[in-house]
């Protein structure tokens, strides 16, 4: 069973950088063609999951096992 607690704190984190990523998107789309605007947008969304803390790097050696 998942606690309540942590499930807010987990859609938190990934609000918190999917906002960070949506203002980097539109920053660099004012100034730069749109497809480069997405790519550093992935970027800074990848960055701020493990800034964040909402994937933890065990999880990816456990995904990379579990892959294995």
């Amino acid at each position: 069973q998942i606690s309540h607690r942590y499930l807010l704190k987990t859609v938190s984190q990934v609000m918190v950088s999917a906002g960070v990523m949506g203002l980097s998107v539109w920053y660099v789309n004012k100034s730069a063609h749109f497809i480069t605007a997405i790519l550093v947008g992935a970027v800074v969304y990848c960055v701020m999951i493990f800034v964040t803390k909402a994937v933890k790097s065990e999880d990816i050696r456990n995904l990379k096992l579990e892959i294995d």
